[in-house]
C-alpha cells in the first residue's frame, strides 16, 4: 500500500520524529480541487490507494508542500490538486498529491531543509513565446531566480525548464548545420527567445 511504503521510507531515512506519527493515524481527509476554490472533501483510511496512478515523482519540502503544490497547480494549465493527508482535518498536510498538465506528483513535508540542485528539474513544453513568457514570470515571482538555457529556480528552490515545443524539433532536424546554429543560439540565452533561435536555424542574422 502507498502509505505503508511511505512510512517505511520515513523510518529508513530517519526523518523527523513528527512523521512517525503516521503509524498511529487511522483516518485522514482527502481534499480535492481543480484550479479553483476547494471542492468536496471526504474521509479516507491511511491504507487507501486513492492516489493514482501507480508511479509519482515526490518533491520534498521543509513545511511548504501544500503551499507549493497549490502554487504549481495555479501556474501550469490543466492541473489538479488531488488530495492531502493530515494528522487532523484542520491541521497541516504531511503528504499531498497533484497533477501538472496530467503528470502525477506528490509533495512531502520532511520537517528539515532540503538540498536541491540541477540534477532534478521539471520540464514544461510551451506552445509559443507568449506561453513561455507567462510561465517564466509566474514561476520566478516572489524569490525565484533565472539560471541559463531555459532553466530557472522557483521560490521553493525547485528547478524548471521552460522549453518552447519548436526547440527540440529544430535540434533534431535533418539539416544538421541548421540544427547546430539553433543550438548555439540557445546556449547564449537564459529565457528562450524563440524568434532568435528560429532566425539562427534559418541562417539569418539576429
Amino acid at each position: 500500500m502507498l502509505i505503508s511504503t511511505f512510512i517505511g521510507l520515513v523510518e529508513s531515512c530517519c526523518f523527523s520524529k513528527s512523521f512517525l506519527i503516521l503509524r498511529r493515524v487511522r483516518s485522514t481527509r482527502l481534499e480535492g480541487r481543480r484550479n479553483g476554490p476547494p471542492g468536496s472533501s471526504l474521509s479516507c483510511s491511511t491504507e487507501s490507494t486513492y492516489m493514482q496512478p501507480k508511479v509519482r515523482t515526490c518533491l520534498g519540502f521543509k513545511d511548504e508542500a501544500e503551499e507549493a503544490a497549490r502554487f504549481y497547480v495555479s501556474v501550469i494549465p490543466d492541473s489538479i490538486f488531488e488530495g492531502a493527508f493530515r494528522r487532523e482535518p484542520s491541521g497541516p498536510a504531511i503528504l499531498v498529491s497533484f497533477t501538472l498538465a496530467g503528470t502525477p506528483y506528490q509533495a512531502l513535508n520532511m520537517g528539515c531543509d532540503t538540498n536541491r540542485n540541477e540534477a532534478c528539474s521539471i520540464s514544461v513544453m510551451t506552445k509559443d513565446q507568449r506561453e513561455t513568457d507567462e510561465l517564466w514570470e509566474k514561476l520566478l515571482a516572489n524569490g525565484g531566480a533565472e539560471i541559463q538555457c531555459s532553466w530557472l529556480k522557483d521560490r521553493y528552490g525547485v528547478r524548471w525548464q521552460i522549453v518552447p515545443e519548436a526547440l527540440p524539433r529544430m535540434f533534431m532536424d535533418e539539416d544538421r548545420a541548421a540544427a547546430a546554429r539553433a543550438f548555439q543560439a540557445m546556449l547564449g540565452m537564459v529565457k528562450i527567445d524563440l524568434a532568435k533561435v528560429e532566425a539562427a536555424f534559418r541562417g539569418e542574422s539576429a
